[in-house]
């Protein structure tokens, strides 16, 4: 296997060699088409499962273009934010910055992908075991457990739904990969990351948000 398109793997088992061989090989297009495909295919998996109110295949394509939009757009911001926090730093390489932040953030957010990917298989496992009357994603536990639902806003709610194993994984990769990649110490890198790393929770939650309100919006008309 090309040793390019076996990264994602890579960043899964040993993300230091990964992104030590990414500094001078920066490729976000592949994680991306990869993940944008996985994500795609997981989101419309439950209504493929659907025996009633099955969705028009006009919409199932809206999902997926609107999800797609969503990893290009928090991928982007992430890698923006990133780019931005290594000027003031100071760092070299103005022609090759901001592509190795797009390639940290890309390929960072495979511990992302898994999680969404466990949610899927672990749904689909309790489905098929009749655990379940239908197929949906299983939620891992999240910081939003600690706290009383009464005393949660939605968007405050949705954000920390989205703080668990995994995404502590992704902020371990990020750190990781700004520390490999642009040569800087761990704990600079673990306060750069930390601000990437929140800058793309709060991207996500806000088109969580957005997708829950469109979704009703759509169920109304």
């Amino acid at each position: 296997m090309d040793k390019k398109k076996a990264m994602l793997l890579h960043t899964i088992l040993s993300p230091t060699k990964a992104f030590s061989f990414l500094k001078t090989n920066p490729n976000w297009v592949i994680a991306a088409i990869s993940l944008s495909i996985l994500h795609a295919g997981l989101a419309i998996l439950p209504a493929l499962f659907q025996k009633e109110h099955k969705l028009p295949s006009d919409v199932l394509l809206i999902v997926i273009v609107l999800i797609v939009l969503w990893m290009l757009i928090k991928w982007l911001s992430s890698a923006a934010v990133l780019n931005f926090v290594l000027i003031l730093k100071g760092t070299q390489e103005p022609t090759l910055r901001f592509r190795k932040a797009l390639t940290v953030v890309t390929y960072s957010s495979v511990a992302s992908s898994l999680g969404v990917f466990a949610s899927a298989f672990l749904g689909l496992l309790v489905w098929l075991t009749g655990h379940s009357n239908g197929f949906r994603f299983v939620a891992f536990p999240s910081l939003r457990a600690i706290l009383p639902p009464s005393l949660l806003l939605e968007p405050i709610s949705l954000f920390l739904e989205r703080i668990d194993v995994f995404s502590a994984w992704y902020l371990y990769l990020i750190v990781i990969g700004i520390s490999k990649m642009f040569s800087i110490y761990l704990r600079d890198s673990l306060l750069i990351g930390f601000v990437v790393w929140l800058c793309s929770m709060i991207t996500s939650t806000s088109m969580r948000t957005f997708f829950r309100i469109w979704t009703v919006h759509s169920s109304v008309i």
